[in-house]
């Protein structure tokens, strides 16, 4: 690059820096979304409604309410949904014996039943080995073998439903607070 006539490259390189601070203001000023929610939050996403105007003796004609934030913002629901399925023979699941992964597949089939037309985007499995021949009380060790046998085995009770099988969306965690061997299946959808 030529350098201007009349300038010293220190001054060259501090006009450089000024315009690269003034090209990244713009950049970050230009992807801030506007404060009256005209413009969507991402590519795709729907523009949030044009809120209310109130008008009152006490309050100005211009004065706006806003809806709650969580209204506007789509994503992970915060709040889960959980199934539960009782009475599991862990030996059984975890030597994997067709009786024992069916009757976790019928469980867990039956009470996604409830949610019909919805997505689960990320789903926890807890295991809980509360009582086995193979152990005494409550083995953390059991409880996470349980639950990582039936973690990759979730989606193909319902494609449609359960994410893809991927470590990142179908989580297996063991559980150390139950009394009964079971597997419980927290799940999370994305709030529309």
């Amino acid at each position: 690059m030529k350098r201007p006539r009349g300038l010293s490259l220190a001054q060259a390189s501090g006009w450089l820096f000024a315009d690269l601070l003034l090209m990244l203001v713009i950049v970050v000023l230009g992807g801030q979304s506007s404060k009256d929610g005209d413009t969507p939050p991402c590519p795709g996403c729907p523009s949030p409604s044009a809120a209310p105007s109130t008008s009152s003796a006490s309050s100005s004609p211009s004065a706006t309410t806003t809806p709650p934030a969580s209204a506007a913002a789509p994503g992970l629901d915060p709040h889960s949904e959980s199934i539960t399925v009782r009475d599991v023979d862990v030996v059984g699941v975890l030597a994997h014996e067709p009786r024992a992964l069916a009757h976790v597949e019928r469980e867990v089939r039956r009470q996604t039943a409830r949610f019909e037309g919805r997505h689960a985007a990320l789903v926890l499995v807890w295991g809980v080995a509360a009582s086995c021949p193979s152990c005494r009380g409550i083995d953390l060790s059991h409880s996470q073998r349980l639950a990582d046998e039936i973690a990759p085995r979730v989606r193909s009770y319902d494609p449609a439903f359960f994410p893809e099988d991927d470590p990142k969306l179908i989580r297996p965690y063991h559980d150390g607070g139950g009394t009964r061997n079971t597997v419980r299946l927290e799940l999370f959808f994305v709030r529309a």
